[in-house]
């Protein structure tokens, strides 16, 4: 809550907290009413901010983000008013702390794992990092954690409030449902050992099936009405996220990823599956084992064959921290059974300061990534956005990529994406805008002035951005194209400094 980012910023952000209040307001469909005059070609696109893309119909926008976060976000909108939306991420980030906790608990029966596993969660970097940002990372790996801690006892209330959890995981994050044939393998296994090959082997797994279905249901309903087919979510069709030669890429990357950011404990809580310490209860035997590891083993893939990400961006373990905290457990159970076959005096001691030495080594590796700069970072779209509300007229474009959402959600000011803009059509774009009443501005971060230029100056005079910005707020810069239309006779002259027509 401190440091996290308040704030509808980038895509993911923006997209998340914006669709939210599309679910309170009823419809997921935004009407675009400048596609049917604008002369571009791509128009539809252009006009698609950042976490949207154009909808079935004729002239409408729709998100592109699954639809679990964004209704949590509204229900607690409801409760804590118009910024509730931002303490999803702490509220949930808090439970998978305490659930780690108790799963570390119940399958030990020693508190010292459970406690040592929550320790070593709460500061981990990857953990940390999307804890500040309104993303589906924490929350998800919460939801499943809980769903998990659930199943544990096997019984059919246990399988039915597990599959009811798991129904919010898949409204979530569609991609991860598959999970779901886990939990049922397990609790068949365990029903057929526990109730042996009578009609009652049966009952945990179908409640759980009942349980789940309802989430993945509305998933298919909605992606159908979204993206006219339940197999195609807002990231496009299955053969375009998921292929084989990906996992050439992704396992070494991932992995290495994982001792960058000082997460090894995650490959020893993978070892620790394959060994299946004698920590773990006995009443926890294979069947849990075929759980966990079809649990873990079903995440891993479903990123391992999912599109390539930036090969130094360490920030993409954020996709697998649903097993997070299941492996730091079984990584602190390792450790437990390790210092119990050598007789270790105070073994329960020494596994907590292990926990509160990882604890201390996240904490700084996150300090070292700039974890706790990022709401400074991110606060750069609402005061970008301020500005851009009180100096400019209402009815203005707002030229922009990375700003395209944010500049959208908290002004209503029409924003067109210019990396989508065919790079002949930029002067006559403006001019074209300029005819039908609006005046166009430039949004830009400051990595993004060299990619606009490169994309427009060698077919545009407006290309070049070779007139001074009408104002600098914290790194993002405002172009008034009006101020470089005195040189180019594109438009009649407006006084330099003017940045609006107040």
């Amino acid at each position: 809550i401190r440091y996290g980012a308040f704030v509808a910023g980038g895509s993911d952000s923006q997209g998340y907290v914006s669709e939210a209040e599309l679910w309170e307001k009823g419809s997921l469909h935004v009407p675009q009413p400048l596609a049917p005059v604008l002369p571009w070609p791509n128009v539809m696109w252009t006009l698609t901010p950042l976490g949207y893309k154009p909808g079935t119909g004729s002239g409408d926008i729709v998100p592109m983000y699954p639809p679990g976060l964004p209704l949590l976000m509204a229900g607690f909108r409801k409760v804590l008013g118009s910024r509730g939306q931002y303490y999803v991420g702490p509220v949930l980030g808090a439970l998978a702390v305490w659930l780690t906790f108790v799963l570390g608990r119940r399958l030990t029966g020693r508190p010292s794992v459970g406690f040592s596993a929550a320790l070593v969660l709460a500061a981990s970097p990857p953990f940390l990092h999307s804890l500040m940002l309104p993303m589906t990372d924490v929350p998800v790996a919460a939801v499943w954690t809980l769903g998990l801690v659930l199943a544990l006892p096997g019984s059919v209330g246990a399988a039915a409030a597990s599959g009811a959890v798991a129904s919010l995981a898949v409204l979530i994050r569609p991609n991860l449902a598959p999970v779901s044939a886990a939990f049922i393998l397990g609790l068949f296994w365990r029903s057929v050992r526990d109730c042996g090959l009578t009609w009652r082997m049966v009952a945990a797994p179908l409640v759980f099936v009942c349980g789940v279905l309802p989430g993945v249901f509305a998933v298919a309903a909605i992606h159908q009405n979204l993206y006219g087919s339940p197999w195609r979510s807002g990231h496009g069709g299955l053969r375009d996220l998921y292929h084989l030669t990906n996992l050439m890429v992704n396992v070494p990357r991932y992995t290495h990823w994982m001792l960058e950011s000082g997460c090894a404990y995650i490959l020893a809580g993978v070892a620790s599956l394959v060994f299946w310490p004698r920590t773990v209860r006995s009443e926890y035997g294979l069947p849990t084992r075929v759980l966990v590891a079809g649990f873990v083993l079903v995440i891993w893939l479903s990123y391992m064959l999912w599109l390539p990400f930036q090969a130094w961006e360490w920030s993409y373990l954020r996709f697998l921290l649903s097993f997070w905290p299941v492996l730091i457990v079984l990584a602190s159970a390792l450790v437990a059974d390790l210092l119990a076959r050598t007789r270790w005096p105070g073994a329960s001691a020494v596994l907590v300061t292990v926990g509160v030495l990882l604890f201390a080594l996240g904490y700084r590796a996150a300090e070292a990534y700039g974890v706790f700069e990022i709401r400074t970072h991110e606060a750069r779209y609402e005061q970008a956005a301020a500005y851009v509300n009180a100096h400019t007229p209402p009815d203005a474009a707002i030229l922009s990529m990375q700003h395209s959402g944010s500049v959208r959600y908290y002004t209503g000011r029409v924003s067109i994406r210019y990396d989508l803009l065919d790079p002949s059509w930029l002067d006559r774009g403006v001019d074209a805008l300029s005819r039908l009443g609006h005046d166009t501005f430039i949004l830009l971060d400051d990595w993004e002035e060299p990619l606009f230029r490169q994309r427009f100056q060698s077919r545009n005079e407006l290309g070049r951005l070779d007139w001074k910005p009408v104002a600098v707020i914290s790194g993002v810069r405002l172009y008034d194209t009006r101020m470089a239309t005195t040189r180019t006779g594109m438009s009649p002259p407006v006084a330099a400094g003017q940045p609006d027509r107040k």
